[in-house]
C-alpha cells in the first residue's frame, strides 16, 4: 500500500508504548499524521494511559481484537490479512522491534547515532521522506488542545527521571530549593511513581505526587519556572511554555532537550555517553559535577525576566511557541 493511495475505506493505526517524554517527543508527529490522514479512519493502539490525550485529536481508541492483532506482529511470520487495508506507525527510539518487513507498516524510529540531530526532528525528516507534509505549528496545535489557565504561584522542582544516572544529586535540589526560598520563592517538590517505589523522601518542603497527567497539568499551570533533571515533566511543562531549567549528564541535549528550556550541561569530560539513550556508566559522577550555584545563577536570572508579570501576560506567552535558549 502506497501512502497516495490511502483512502476513507483504509484505515491508520498509531502505536507507542515509551514512557511519557517520548510519547511527548512523538506527539508533534502523531499530530502531523493526523493532520496528513484527516479523512481517513485513525486509531490508537499504543499505551492506553495517553488516551485522554490522543482522542483530544480526533484519533480513537482501537478496539480489543484490533489491539490484540497489533500485539501478535511481535512473534507474527507475516503481515496478517487482518491489516490487508491498514497502514501502522509504530513509534520506536532504536532499532526495529517488529521482524516483519511489509509497506503497511512504517516503523519510526528516533534516535540519531551521531547525536546531532533532535528527536523531534528525526521523526520529522522521516515523515517528511514519506511524502508527507510536515506542519511547524505543532505546538500552537498543542496548547490550544491542553493548555490550562495559568495560575503561576511556585518553583516546581522535579528531582527525579527514568534513570537514576541523570539525577543531579537531592542534596544538591534541597541546597538550591532553600536558597531560592531564601529569595522568598515558593517551592514544590513533585515526585513521580518511580521516586514513590523508591520512597524518596522529601524533608523542609511541600511535595506533591499526581497522580494521573491531568492533575500534573493542574499542577504545572501552577508553576511559574520548572527545575529538574531529562524527565517527561520537564518536556510537558516547556510544551506549556513554562520557562525552566533541564539539567544533562549522560544524555545529550541535542537529541532530547525539552522545548524552550534553558539547558545546564555536566562539565564532566566523558559527558553525554549514551548515543541510544541506554545509559551503562558502571559509576556516572557527571551529573554530580554541576553547580548549585550554577543553577542558582540561572534560576536568579531567569526570574528577573519574569519581574512582575501578571498572569494575563504569562498566558499570552504560553499562547506561542517558546523559543529555545
Amino acid at each position: 500500500m502506497f501512502l497516495n493511495e490511502i483512502n476513507q475505506a483504509c484505515k491508520i493505526i498509531i502505536v507507542h508504548n515509551g514512557a511519557l517524554g517520548d510519547f511527548l517527543l512523538a506527539w508533534p508527529t502523531i499530530w502531523n499524521i493526523k493532520q496528513n490522514f484527516s479523512r481517513t479512519k485513525v486509531f490508537w493502539a499504543g499505551r492506553e494511559i495517553y488516551l485522554p490525550w490522543i482522542e483530544k485529536m480526533g484519533i480513537n481508541r482501537a478496539d480489543p481484537m484490533t489491539r490484540k492483532a497489533v500485539q501478535s506482529l511481535y512473534s507474527a511470520p507475516s503481515w496478517p490479512d487482518t491489516f490487508k487495508d491498514t497502514l501502522i506507525f509504530w513509534f520506536g527510539l532504536k532499532q526495529r522491534i517488529i521482524k516483519i518487513i511489509h509497506p503497511n507498516l512504517i516503523f519510526l524510529t528516533g534516535i540519531d547515532l551521531n547525536r546531532k540531530n533532535h528527536v523531534r526532528e528525526v521523526y520529522a525528516r522521516k515523515l517528511k521522506s514519506l511524502g508527507l507534509i510536515w506542519d511547524d505549528n505543532w505546538l500552537f496545535a498543542w496548547q490550544n488542545l491542553y493548555l490550562p489557565t495559568l495560575k503561576p504561584e511556585s518553583i516546581i522542582i522535579f528531582p527525579g527521571s527514568g534513570h537514576p544516572a541523570k539525577n543531579w544529586p537531592l542534596h544538591s535540589f534541597f541546597m538550591l530549593a532553600k536558597n531560592l526560598q531564601k529569595d522568598k520563592e515558593n517551592i514544590r517538590f513533585v515526585l513521580g511513581p518511580v521516586e514513590v517505589e523508591r520512597k524518596l523522601t522529601i524533608n523542609d518542603f511541600p511535595v506533591v505526587t499526581p497522580q494521573d497527567f491531568n492533575q500534573l497539568l493542574d499542577i504545572l499551570a501552577r508553576a511559574k519556572m520548572v527545575i529538574g533533571n531529562d524527565s517527561g515533566p520537564l518536556h510537558l511543562a516547556g510544551y506549556m511554555g513554562i520557562p525552566g531549567i533541564s539539567l544533562f549528564g549522560p544524555t545529550s541535549p541535542k537529541q532530547w532537550a525539552p522545548q524552550g528550556m534553558h539547558i545546564l550541561t555536566s562539565p564532566k569530560g566523558c559527558a553525554p555517553c549514551s548515543d541510544l539513550g541506554k545509559i551503562s556508566c558502571p559509576a556516572p559522577e557527571c551529573m554530580a559535577e554541576i553547580k548549585v550555584r550554577s543553577v542558582l545563577a540561572t534560576a536568579r536570572k531567569i526570574l528577573g525576566k519574569l519581574g512582575e508579570r501578571d498572569v494575563e501576560n504569562l498566558e499570552r506567552l504560553a499562547a506561542a511557541p517558546f523559543q529555545k535558549t
